[in-house]
């Protein structure tokens, strides 16, 4: 007789070889897209927000940093004070702690209630999405690991997008507030799956997850107090691959979100879109942003890394260009728009793989860590961007510096992308 645990991965194995999308991954998406809609949700609701807690839109802008920044730091702090925890005990209770930081988003009267909220949900929305990614050596085979690692993470970027013009259609008909309530709903509902869908802690016929444990604990140092396991965490920026990797995943994020942070009023006051169909172009925005992420996985299986140099390079055009074709009219702002859409999520199965990789080779008692780097480095760049997209609104008062300024970063993180091949090929020599 199996048991409780040991009957979810043998479902999980037969679901496996009936392919890459199974009721796990769908579980994992879920709950990266709702984890998604919770921070990038504000970008659609902005004015919303400023106008119904009479504060002014850069100040609600700010929030956005501010959740970058918190996510950007509490991510990789809980990766590793929690490395020890068993993981789905450790899931669990980060979902909890988020849906009580929705909770009481939903329920801020002012904005100082909200920034609070805000701050209790980004110190463990990183380190959801990191334990969940830890999950996909249960749930998928190791050839199917890059496109299950792009499907996760579509529900996290696609939210980004997607999530955003709900959110503002939400916002519109029934208030700020009632689109926070709809994730709280969703979060719920995913919860419940994944108790039934993912492995149990200790659970017999969990062979990927007992190989890595047994792998971490052989790369432990001896001396495992606080000061050892820390350096033994800390041991993966030794590695050159993985200091480039974490760079151009920041310097990209940082490019893009100084134009992005800012896509709402930009459509509406620059390229011209009636404010009633908004939630329409960020629809638009968010289908392409899926395109991107679907074709993210096969960019990881055909050219991995080599590729990441000329996706940050279009990334740089298309934003230089904007000033010109948002000015043009909004076929031309809209068009511009909807490829740098395209382009920004191309890197994100890649990236992922790369930190995986590192650490499976290397580094075997960092691997939760090393996982939890892309979205830290992520929101580091998210963080940047926005302010820095902040600081020339505030200066100039124009959107017109927004695209050449996010190009400057992303030209920055091509850079990075040629080096770190260079890197590579080295180690492959």
């Amino acid at each position: 007789m199996v048991g409780r645990g040991g009957s979810v991965v043998a479902r999980t194995k037969e679901n496996t070889r009936q392919g890459i999308v199974s009721l796990p991954v769908i579980a994992l998406t879920t709950l990266s897209f709702a984890l998604g809609c919770s921070e990038f949700i504000v970008v659609g609701i902005l004015p919303d927000i400023a106008g119904s807690l009479a504060v002014d839109i850069t100040l609600v802008g700010n929030l956005v940093g501010l959740f970058a920044g918190v996510y950007a730091i509490g991510t990789p702090v809980l990766a590793i004070a929690t490395a020890r925890v068993p993981k789905f005990r450790l899931l669990m209770s980060l979902c909890a702690v988020f849906a009580i930081g929705n909770v009481a988003t939903a329920l801020a009267p002012t904005y100082e209630v909200l920034m609070v909220a805000r701050v209790l949900t980004a110190s463990v929305s990183g380190a959801a999405c990191t334990v969940s990614m830890t999950f996909v050596a249960d749930i998928a085979a190791p050839g199917a690991r890059p496109k299950v690692i792009a499907i996760i993470f579509a529900g996290f970027s696609v939210a980004s997008v997607l999530g955003v013009p709900l959110g503002t259609a939400i916002a519109q008909a029934l208030g700020w507030h009632a689109a926070f309530w709809v994730i709280c709903a969703l979060l719920a509902a995913t919860i419940s799956v994944l108790v039934r869908v993912l492995p149990h802690d200790g659970a017999k016929g969990a062979p990927a997850a007992d190989a890595a444990a047994r792998r971490a604990e052989a790369g432990r140092p001896r001396d495992t107090g606080p000061a050892a396991f820390l350096l033994s965490q800390l041991a993966v920026f030794k590695d050159a691959r993985v200091r480039l990797n974490a760079s151009q995943i920041l310097l990209s994020m940082a490019g893009l979100y100084v134009y992005y942070t800012y896509l709402s009023p930009l459509l509406v006051q620059v390229i011209g879109v009636p404010e009633a169909a908004l939630p329409l172009a960020l629809a638009a925005y968010g289908a392409m942003a899926i395109l991107s992420n679907l074709s993210a996985g096969v960019v990881a299986d055909r050219w991995g890394q080599r590729a990441l140099p000329a996706v940050y390079g279009v990334l740089a055009a298309l934003l230089a260009v904007l000033p010109a074709t948002t000015s043009a009219g909004p076929v031309a702002g809209i068009a511009n728009c909807l490829a740098i859409a395209y382009v920004t999520a191309l890197h994100n199965s890649q990236v992922q793989v790369l930190f995986m990789e590192v650490a499976e080779e290397a580094y075997p008692q960092a691997l939760n860590f090393a996982s939890s780097l892309n979205p830290t480095f992520y929101n580091i760049g998210i963080a940047a961007g926005s302010l820095v997209g902040g600081a020339l609104l505030a200066q100039t008062g124009t959107y017109a510096w927004l695209g050449p300024a996010g190009a400057v970063l992303a030209l920055a993180a091509c850079a990075c992308a040629v080096r770190l091949n260079h890197v590579v090929r080295a180690r492959t020599r």
